[in-house]
């Protein structure tokens, strides 16, 4: 969909129509009295919208909007589990409605691509008593045993945004419920350290499309011919300066990717790079946060984790700065 008219009938279609059936096909209104789907759903979505701490009182005061006069029990009755899983139900018609740009953004290097898609992931922490429906990583109480994690694909060149797909908050991002969706052939894939799979990695690259991503701090690398590579003799000397060369990563796949490495300076003041492999693998976790480089993409480039120290003689830039544009240029040489 392109146009604001279209969006608005398929969101009025589900606030109204959809809602009554959904509403039936989850058991949260089994027998129309005074309530229906629609009422329950316009109640609680427009009313907390307008009120994120609304009250009951206040909710009755939104359904009265619908011509439909109840107290605030009645509305206090509906929060059930049939009634969150209606809700579910909902939001999931509500991510199906897909809005798309009839043109595509007028940069020339994303149209090198033909998609360039962002994937991402942010989790919600939920009250200890909902951990039997969402799963979170903690063990004890208050910390984190119930979570939700909200899963998004955007793709760039014309502000699709995929999502959000919910899972238990434990579930991690290398197990994406976007993991099998195919990309169109020419397209570029960016996401960062937790979706790394070198296995799914070689597959986007046989089906066409390319990888820009972060590389774990204990990635292998081999040089294209296959002798194991050091890292520590190839990287660059100076501040700022930035070092690019092919290489294959992965023990099992041994994937060819190209590699960008990038020094900055540390927050102690002293030259610092990201380092990896060899026996040096636990410096680079740790360093982590006081250097940055750049790591191997499939045919493009990666970035390390980094907080935003300075470079010298960059009038303040921040380190993610640099970065980016240094990843941007490697991605700019695949299609050039």
């Amino acid at each position: 969909m392109a146009s604001v008219s279209q969006v608005a009938r398929s969101l009025k279609r589900i606030l109204e129509e959809r809602a009554n059936v959904l509403a039936r096909e989850t058991g949260c209104i089994e027998r129309q009295r005074k309530f229906s789907g629609a009422d329950l759903l316009q109640t609680l979505a427009f009313g907390w919208l307008s009120h994120p701490d609304a009250s009951l009182e206040m909710l009755t005061e939104v359904t009265a909007t619908r011509e439909v006069q109840v107290r605030d029990t009645a509305v206090h009755k509906r929060f059930t589990q049939s009634c969150a899983q209606f809700l579910h139900a909902v939001l999931e018609e509500m991510t199906s409605v897909v809005v798309t740009a009839d043109l595509e953004v007028p940069v020339e290097l994303l149209r090198r691509f033909e998609a360039v898609v962002l994937e991402e992931s942010s989790s919600i922490a939920l009250p200890d008593e909902l951990a039997a429906c969402w799963q979170g990583c903690g063990g004890a109480p208050g910390e984190g045993r119930a979570a939700v994690k909200l899963h998004v694909r955007w793709e760039l060149k014309r502000g699709e945004l995929q999502g959000p797909c919910l899972t238990h908050g434990r579930v991690g991002d290398r197990s994406s419920p976007f993991k099998e969706a195919p990309l169109p052939e020419g397209s570029l894939y960016i996401a960062d350290l937790g979706y790394v799979d070198w296995g799914s990695v070689a597959a986007r690259r046989a089906a066409g499309s390319y990888t820009l991503t972060r590389a774990p701090a204990k990635t292998l690398y081999w040089t294209p011919d296959g002798k194991r590579l050091k890292l520590e003799s190839v990287l660059p000397q100076r501040v700022g300066q930035t070092k690019e060369l092919w290489v294959r990563v992965a023990d099992e796949h041994r994937h060819l990717m190209r590699l960008l490495i990038l020094r900055v300076v540390s927050r102690s003041g002293t030259a610092a790079t990201c380092r990896s492999g060899g026996g040096r693998q636990a410096a680079a976790a740790t360093s982590a946060a006081e250097s940055l480089g750049t790591g191997g993409v499939d045919h493009p480039a990666h970035r390390c984790a980094c907080s935003p120290p300075e470079f010298a003689g960059s009038a303040g830039a921040p380190a993610g700065t640099m970065a980016n544009g240094a990843a941007l240029q490697v991605v700019e040489a695949i299609r050039a």
